[in-house]
């Protein structure tokens, strides 16, 4: 199993998870990192024996991916009430506060 923590993203076109264009990801396992599209972190997601995840220090919540009908896949955090473990609170997303 190979894991990897999302602590970044950019976004195109708008404000929700289906506009995140590119994730910064970290692998201790593997000793790497780097930027990946959507599209990659969806494929690496489907892939079975992979997990990502995002973290805000006290919280750990999966991300998973999400494949709507005649429209690009996207990945979105599982939600646990907790928001600021989403994606969409990371440095570059629209709700990070500095």
């Amino acid at each position: 199993m190979t894991e990897i923590q999302i602590s970044k993203i950019t976004m195109t076109g708008g404000q929700n998870h289906e506009h995140i264009n590119t994730l910064y990801w970290t692998s201790a396992s593997l000793a790497q990192h780097g930027w990946a599209t959507r599209a990659q972190i969806v494929q690496y997601v489907d892939t079975p024996g992979n997990i990502a995840y995002v973290s805000n220090g006290d919280r750990t919540v999966r991300i998973k991916s999400v494949h709507p009908l005649g429209r690009p896949a996207y990945v979105h955090t599982l939600r646990d009430g907790t928001p600021t473990d989403n994606l969409l609170y990371l440095p570059g997303g629209p709700y990070h506060k500095i």
